[in-house]
């Protein structure tokens, strides 16, 4: 079964991204963990979660907004990530 999954390319596409992304993601982590946002970085993943889940019920409801998916999960998030910021700077 496994061997069967290797033989296409977009798999070992996706093998090789994954094992450079978790080369480069302990940086990342470190740095924010430095910057004490671990918080903000855990929330992001959560609304990215919700956003990729609304994304699929979204088309599962209307096939014909495949395309517009992509753009609803990047819309979540951007205003994920400027409403937390906001939050963090209104109440310190």
């Amino acid at each position: 079964m496994i061997a069967n999954i290797v033989e296409y390319e977009f798999m070992q596409n996706a093998f090789l991204v994954g094992f450079f992304i978790s080369l480069l993601l302990p940086f990342i982590g470190v740095i924010i963990f430095v910057r004490r946002q671990t918080f903000i970085a855990d929330t992001l993943g959560h609304i990215n979660m919700s956003a990729i889940a609304f994304a699929i019920f979204i088309t599962t409801l209307f096939s014909s907004l495949t395309n517009f998916s992509n753009i609803l999960i990047v819309m979540f998030s951007v205003m994920g990530a400027v409403l937390i910021e906001y939050l963090r700077n209104k109440y310190k």
